[in-house]
């Protein structure tokens, strides 16, 4: 089985506006009637259209996973040292061992705010 990219191919997207771009160059340049100019550019837009159509129907779940990795909280874990925690428990907080690990659930957050430790 193949591996799959799952990242949508943009540069499919990019390329399709250089060569609507020149087809509405091209166009301005043909003699065409008004009525004409304006059908031909309606069916340059409705191509566009067409051809974005297929693009994210050829890359929808690539874009649903792009989609999900971004909707996904993200965890930012901070080193705070354990004598930090020690040193708060002693101040008549529940028993610890000897490594400093608190021996009971306690409700401690120690959050870092311009780069301290705090309790």
């Amino acid at each position: 089985m193949p591996s799959r990219d799952r990242h949508p191919k943009w540069w499919q997207l990019y390329a399709l506006f250089l060569p609507l771009v020149l087809l509405l160059v091209l166009e301005h340049l043909l003699p065409f009637s008004a009525g004409e100019h304006q059908a031909v550019q309606i069916g340059i837009i409705l191509l566009a259209y067409g051809l974005i159509h297929l693009w994210l129907h050829a890359n929808t779940v690539a874009l649903a996973e792009t989609d999900k990795e971004q909707t996904q909280p993200r965890v930012t874990v901070e080193f705070c040292p354990s004598w930090l925690l020690t040193a708060s428990s002693a101040d008549g907080g529940e028993g610890e061992s000897s490594a400093g690990i608190v021996s009971e659930p306690r409700s401690i957050v120690a959050s870092s705010q311009n780069g301290k430790c705090e309790v």
